[in-house]
């Protein structure tokens, strides 16, 4: 190959070379003929002022040699450059080899039908010609006859052509579709080869040699089911037994193609400089891979061959051209331990893998023994450019997916669950799903192996700030009270969860877990050790209750809101909020001072309030002091109202008109009645109030 691509580089420079010469050449500007001569026994040539070259007689033209110090080259060479239309007239039978060759400004040719064969090289380099009608007698095309007509879109094959030589269309990069008539029986290697934008091949039905079956977008020969031109839009049929040589060489617009297992032989060139291949397929059916089948496809970086492969050319896969056959870097043959593709292998010091990952295109497939698993779970590997802790990677049937969850490995004893983050083992710790499953519960994981936790978490993927709650590993959405952070992180720390996750709310909570019935005052999501009182932080009831350092306390006495919110104090009756009226003390003992409430709040009255029968007396709220009452015996003098009748009227309670009264009462008895004042003894109980200052004002 390496020889042939040398070949055309020294014809090719030669010709440039010559053409420059030759567009240096001054036309006569007045004259309508330039030049003529002979160019065949009865055939003769004119070129004139509208750089029209005119071929006319009978009979064969003259072959000529173009090349670099030839002597025989043909006559209106040194004009080749500036040629625009050629007209070959009825009765030339022949196109001599190299007769139009490097005619790069040609545009347009008219050949005859009586033309029967077109010589070697006969239109090469003629880059500017976009199209070609060969006539309907045509029987041979010879050696390179149209390479490097890059302009030309397409190439019709009448009928009458029974031979296609050597390159006789190669590196025509333009050329869209080739169409093959029925008479054609002979195509030499590579007379189709370098199409870049090639995307249509149809052989004529009726063709006894070849074929383009199923609509296939290839030459297939017929008897030996050998596919010997392709394109980019080629389909391999399941009948095809071979690929030929040059069959896709230079197709650099081809991106995959499948090979199917019909296939059993790949031919030397077949790929070559294929240099968009990114994957490829080789069955188990092919036995052998030709010299240089796959050279310089450098998207290429990983081919799997079966142990059925018994012989590889030389450089036939994993090499290209870099100052020499050089191994292309990052390629990985995928095959059976001592086989001949592990001897190709380490002979070209290319990557071996038998078990393990390998490049196919844009897919990462995993083999064991050389063949693709259908493995689905963790497998432990390589993938370059991808971290993963320990390099274990999730496959989905053998191939490498980006997915994240839940996933156990997928051989071997162990059925633990691990954690996947974007298809690689993560030692991630949170909450996270099981991969492809049904079950859309969220487990927990510590070091990215599920753990049987209880306790806040965040998801493992780290898609969310959410902390959720999980119980004995499995997110509880109902959960609602105090819990720690299921990995330990804060030992001292409880937050607050309501419907399972964790929320900045402010209140009273027992333990998420049950394991307490002790209420616990949270503020903004975090247990605090406040006191003071609060309600129930999911909102259930409407009442107060009284926390003491952080928890709950049955205690009587007035107290703030536990948040702060308020400097108001309010009176608890055994821990909860109660609308009396009366004096308390601080609820937490931190003071013996009584204070003065009234409907359940503090009140800064200044002045004296009975309570209980007491009389206290109070300076903005707080007891000063209270009022004691003392009673005692006296013996006094008084002066009373006696009467004759040895009656004492005032110690009788008869006073005022009860006097007067009583002596009627007398008068009527026909009783003497008078009554005079004396002074009497009288024991009596005598009330006082005392003022006692109270010791804790």
């Amino acid at each position: 190959m390496k020889k042939i691509l040398k070949l055309f580089g020294v014809l090719g420079a030669a010709m440039l070379m010559t053409c420059l010469l030759a567009a240096t050449v001054t036309f006569a500007a007045s004259a309508s003929k330039v030049a003529s001569g002979t160019c065949g026994t009865n055939v003769k040539w004119s070129l004139d002022s509208s750089r029209t070259l005119t071929i006319s007689g009978s009979g064969d033209m003259n072959n000529y040699s173009n090349g670099y110090g030839s002597t025989d080259t043909a006559p209106w060479y040194s004009y080749s450059a500036s040629v625009k239309n050629v007209v070959i007239k009825d009765g030339v039978t022949s196109i001599g080899a190299e007769a139009f060759c490097n005619c790069s400004s040609l545009t347009s040719v008219k050949i005859p039908d009586g033309v029967t064969s077109i010589g070697f090289d006969a239109f090469r380099y003629c880059s500017s010609l976009t199209s070609i009608d060969i006539p309907d007698g045509v029987t041979s095309i010879g050696w390179a006859a149209f390479s490097g007509c890059s302009s030309l879109t397409s190439i019709d094959i009448p009928d009458s052509v029974t031979s296609i030589k050597n390159y006789a269309f190669s590196c025509c990069d333009s050329l869209t579709s080739i169409d093959i008539g029925v008479g054609v029986t002979s195509i030499r290697g590579d007379a189709f080869g370098s199409y870049n934008s090639l995307e249509t091949i149809r052989v004529a039905e009726g063709n006894a040699v070849y074929d383009s079956r199923n609509n296939c977008n290839a030459i297939i020969e017929t008897e030996s089911n050998e596919l010997i031109v392709g394109c980019k839009n080629t389909v391999i049929p399941d009948s095809v037994t071979s690929i030929g040589t040059w069959a896709f060489d230079n197709c650099s617009s081809m991106t995959s193609v499948k090979i199917p297992d019909s296939v059993t032989s790949i031919g030397a060139y077949a790929f070559l400089n294929c240099s968009s291949l990114a994957s490829i397929n080789i069955p188990d059916s092919v036995t052998s891979i030709g010299y240089e089948a796959f050279y310089n496809c450098c998207k290429l970086l990983s081919i799997k061959i079966s142990p059925n492969v018994t012989s590889i050319g030389e450089c036939a896969v994993g090499m290209h051209y870099d100052e020499g056959d050089t191994a292309i870097s990052g390629f990985v043959i995928c095959g059976v331990k001592g086989s001949a593709a592990e001897e190709y292998a380490t002979k070209n010091g290319i990557t071996f893998v038998s078990t393990g990952f390998v490049k196919s295109g844009s897919k990462w497939i995993y083999y064991v023994d050389g063949k693709q698993s259908t493995y689905t779970g963790l497998v432990k590997g390589t993938i370059s450019a991808i971290s993963s802790s320990a390099n274990w990677y999730y496959v989905k049937n053998g191939v490498y997916t980006k997915s994240t969850g839940l996933a156990k490995k997928a051989y071997g004893s162990d059925n633990k669950w691990y954690f996947v983050n974007n298809g690689a083992y993560k030692k991630a710790s949170g909450i996270a799903q099981k991969i492809n499953s049904t079950d859309k519960k969220w487990y927990y994981v510590s070091d990215g192996k599920y753990k049987k936790a209880t306790g806040l978490a965040q998801k493992a993927d780290g898609s969310v700030s959410t902390w959720y709650y999980v119980a004995d590993g499995k997110y509880d959405s109902t959960a609602a009270g105090l819990a720690k952070k299921a990995d330990g992180s804060s030992s001292t720390t409880w937050y607050y969860v309501l419907a399972g996750r964790y929320q900045k709310k402010t209140g009273l909570a027992r333990k998420a877990d049950g394991s307490s019935s002790t209420w616990y005052f949270v503020k903004k999501g975090v247990y605090t050790k406040a006191s003071g009182i609060a309600k129930k932080a999911d909102g259930s009831s409407s009442t107060w209750y009284y926390v003491l350092n952080g928890k709950f306390t049955k205690n009587t006495g007035i107290a703030k809101k536990a948040d702060g919110s308020s400097s108001r104090w309010y009176f608890v009756n055994n821990g909860v909020y109660t609308k009396s009226t009366g004096l308390a003390q601080k609820a937490d003992g931190s003071s013996s001072t009584k204070y003065y409430v009234v409907k359940g709040v503090f009140n800064s009255y200044t002045g004296t309030v009975t309570v209980d029968n007491v009389k206290y007396t109070l300076s903005e709220g707080k007891v000063t002091g209270h009022y004691v009452t003392q009673t005692t015996t006296e013996t006094v003098l008084e002066p009373h109202e006696i009467c004759n009748c040895g009656m004492d009227l005032t110690a009788n309670g008869i006073t005022g008109d009860d006097i007067g009264y009583h002596a009627k009462q007398h008068a009527l008895n026909d009783e003497n009645t008078q009554t005079w004042q004396e002074w009497v003894e009288v024991t009596k109980d005598v009330t006082t109030e005392k003022w006692v200052e109270d010791s804790a004002a």
